[in-house]
């Protein structure tokens, strides 16, 4: 096949120390960096910037990047399948969290204060947080392929790799203040167990959805009216690509 550069389409790839440790290579979005889009969240009040990894936890997930994107996106499938996270958030229980306020955080049931099995930790706060911030949790997608949970006490941050259309690598980083990590006392395991269950139960339903996608029968999927257009990777795709590259 002759090589036709006319067919290549040209995009931006910045490195950025996310965390410190490790380095990340992440398409962004024209004119932007990836940090700047993440500061645009509001998450970083919580000085993510000085955040450390404590544990590294990677996934091979046999579903297309964009599927696990959606699915980190929305919590209709909360309820049926992480009965454990909705201990710690009975709200995701209840038409999916649609009522939620996502933008102030989301808030944890009585007495818990982050994402752990008992919904508690002896690590402290991050430094600077106010009241609500201290028992709410905090998620943002940073498109293309950054996702970003915030509790109180840590961070998971999830960078999607695809290898194929049908698979995808997630390196999941969980990181800690570096005052916490440089205790005797620090074990990062009641985080990273409770994030390792919802993520691997993450994988089987997006791979069950791919699956699916991959029927003879299936032509096209429909968005839920909490996914607004900021979630549609569609629109992100064609204001970057032009219509005509998405079909």
């Amino acid at each position: 096949m002759a090589f036709t550069p006319s067919k290549l389409v040209v995009i931006q790839i910045c490195v950025v120390n996310y965390f410190s440790d490790p380095f990340y290579a992440t398409p962004f979005r024209v004119g932007e960096t990836t940090a700047a889009s993440l500061a645009a969240t509001g998450i970083a009040a919580n000085d993510i910037w000085e955040l450390r990894t404590g544990r590294r936890i990677s996934y091979e997930v046999e579903s297309n990047w964009k599927c696990i994107v959606e699915n980190f996106n929305e919590c209709y499938h909360c309820g049926p399948v992480h009965p454990e996270l909705c201990e710690i958030v009975p709200a995701f229980r209840e038409a999916g969290g649609g009522e939620l306020d996502w933008e102030n955080g989301v808030p944890h049931r009585e007495g818990a204060t982050t994402f752990t099995f008992s919904g508690t930790t002896e690590r402290a706060p991050f430094p600077g947080l106010d009241e609500e911030e201290r028992v709410r949790h905090k998620g943002e997608l940073v498109y293309p392929n950054l996702m970003v949970s915030v509790s109180p006490d840590h961070v998971a941050a999830f960078t999607l790799w695809p290898t194929e259309a049908g698979h995808t690598r997630i390196d999941c980083d969980f990181l800690f203040h570096p005052d916490e990590m440089a205790k005797a006392s620090f074990d990062p395991s009641d985080a990273v167990e409770f994030w390792d269950l919802v993520n691997r139960q993450d994988s089987r339903i997006c791979e069950s959805v791919q699956a699916g996608m991959g029927s003879r029968v299936f032509s096209t999927g429909y968005y839920a009216p909490m996914e607004d257009w900021s979630m549609d990777i569609r629109r992100y795709l064609s204001d970057r690509l032009g219509p005509s590259a998405i079909g």
